[in-house]
Formats: structure tokens, sequence, C-alpha cells
């Protein structure tokens, strides 16, 4: 799971993958900024088959909160 969230984040703010582990977080690079955090929100809603409330997409803030997040929401459905 992690890696498929490494891939997304990785394409969704167009940096490469090799800059994305498990650690990565909001604050680490420029490039996440709001609009990049739509596009990630939508392409993470697509990959992972998944929808966020809006309490939800405050917890998307790391790569590893957002697989814990897809995780759970996972093993609910």
């Amino acid at each position: 799971m992690i890696d498929d969230v490494r891939s997304t984040v990785s394409a969704a703010l167009g940096i490469p993958i090799e800059s994305v582990g498990a650690d990565f977080e909001l604050h680490a690079s420029e490039s996440w900024d709001s609009m990049a955090h739509l596009r990630l929100v939508m392409a993470l809603e697509e990959q992972f088959s998944v929808r966020f409330t809006d309490a939800e997409l405050e917890e998307l803030t790391s790569v590893a909160s957002i697989a814990r997040l897809i995780g759970a929401k996972s093993r609910v459905s």
C-alpha cells in the first residue's frame, strides 16, 4: 500500500518518486500547495476507490497518514 501511495503522491505533485518516502510530509515540498493537494485528493480517490470526508482531508498530511487512512477505509468497506 505504501508504495502505491508514494507513486500517487509523486505523480500528483510532479516530483520524482525517489523524493517521496514513507515519512514525506506536506511541509517537505513546495510542490505540495493547495492546488496540488486537490489534485492529490482526486488521484487518491480514483486510485484507491475511496471518498474522503471534509474532516479526513485535514488528515492527508503525509504519505504515512494517507496510507493509514486508506487502509482503515478499505477495512470498513
